[in-house]
């Protein structure tokens, strides 16, 4: 053996908000396709798919496609259904489409009831200037 194999894998916390009568919301959903693809619909039921790759079902029309590096295992936003007016966030040249917002270390910005802030990302496999993570909130 030749020492302890790692597996990193992004943490999401889906919990429910409390409102001010006490009552609990309900709570947003996270379907894992595999690798680092994700789907998450909001109790409002906004639909963001992240790293699109793995299969799994994106025909559910997406409000914000997050993208954290251009390699094709993270960024296949072609297999996304788009609604007008979709948000696509990624690393400058990470994917091919007009419109799509620069998501770099720092960036800020909101899409509907969502928050997303790109935070540092790297490793031995991906520059730190080429990768972002994302904090949803």
């Amino acid at each position: 053996m030749n020492g302890p194999n790692v597996f990193l894998v992004p943490i999401f916390t889906l919990g429910c908000l409390a409102t001010a009568a006490g009552q609990v919301s309900p709570t947003a959903e996270l379907t894992y396709f595999g690798r680092a693809s994700v789907k998450i619909t909001t109790a409002a039921g906004m639909v963001i798919y992240i790293d699109p790759f793995a299969p799994g079902d994106y025909s559910e029309s997406a409000d914000l496609v997050l993208v954290t590096h251009g390699h094709g295992d993270h960024n296949r936003i072609d297999l996304v259904t788009m609604k007008p007016g979709t948000v696509v966030a990624a690393p400058a040249g990470a994917v091919a489409y007009a419109g799509a917002k620069t998501a770099r270390e720092g960036t800020e910005f909101s899409v509907g009831e969502v928050k997303i802030r790109a935070l540092p990302a790297a490793n031995k496999n991906h520059k730190r200037d080429e990768c972002v993570g994302y904090l949803l909130s």
